[in-house]
């Protein structure tokens, strides 16, 4: 077993969230980690368990095409280096009011593995 406790990538502010739902209403929460089961895995990806990118502008905007250099941070394993593929959103609009009034989701992108 192991568990991912942080990512770090040359951003302002990089966190693992979760996407959940209660009383029908979609939120996105931090997690301090994400417990991993031996011989198990996860995915990140929107919907579920994501890395989300805070405080970006026009000088690290995420355009699709590139790819992120991240390093993924596990409590037994270490350290893994890794790239986020930047993908246009599928199914809608973006989700908001799930960050403790961070605003709109202005300046919060989030990465795919």
């Amino acid at each position: 077993a192991d568990a991912l406790v942080d990512v770090r990538a040359d951003y302002p502010r990089v966190e693992i969230h979760e996407s959940i739902e209660k009383d029908g209403v979609a939120r996105m929460q931090h997690v301090e980690r994400i417990e991993i089961p031996a011989g198990e895995t996860i995915e990140l990806a929107p919907g579920g368990y994501h890395v989300m990118f805070m405080g970006l502008d026009d000088d690290n905007r995420f355009v699709e095409g590139i790819k992120v250099p991240a390093t993924l941070i596990f409590e037994t394993a270490g350290e893994v280096e890794i790239e986020f593929s930047i993908e246009a959103r599928t199914g809608g609009g973006q989700m908001n009011g799930g960050h403790g009034g961070r605003g709109n989701g202005e300046g919060m992108q989030h990465g795919k593995n």
